[in-house]
């Protein structure tokens, strides 16, 4: 949750970890968290200690599926050729 708060965070290093996917990352794990990083901390076989977020899921009563399909859809709607407006700036945005 620190390194998603920091105007530092490299975006286009996490494009290229979750295999081209920057929005899809950005957006659960902004929208769904602190449920995102409960599920990646049990994921990575790590020790669930993060509890920060905005709790969206919980106060909105979104879906973590639907959510998950939503920012799927709108990731895939990018025009990879674009060389500015594309799924890394919008994951840039998001997280800024």
């Amino acid at each position: 949750w620190d390194s998603l708060c920091r105007w530092d965070f490299d975006i286009v290093e996490v494009s290229k970890e979750c295999g081209g996917k920057p929005l899809l990352f950005i957006g659960w794990a902004l929208l769904a968290s602190p449920n995102s990083q409960q599920t990646m901390a049990s994921s990575c076989d790590m020790k669930d200690e993060a509890v920060e977020g905005y709790n969206f899921i919980k106060h909105l009563g979104i879906d973590q599926g639907k959510l998950c399909e939503f920012l799927r859809d709108i990731e895939a709607d990018y025009d990879a050729k674009n060389p500015y407006h594309n799924n890394v700036h919008a994951a840039d945005v998001t997280q800024t």
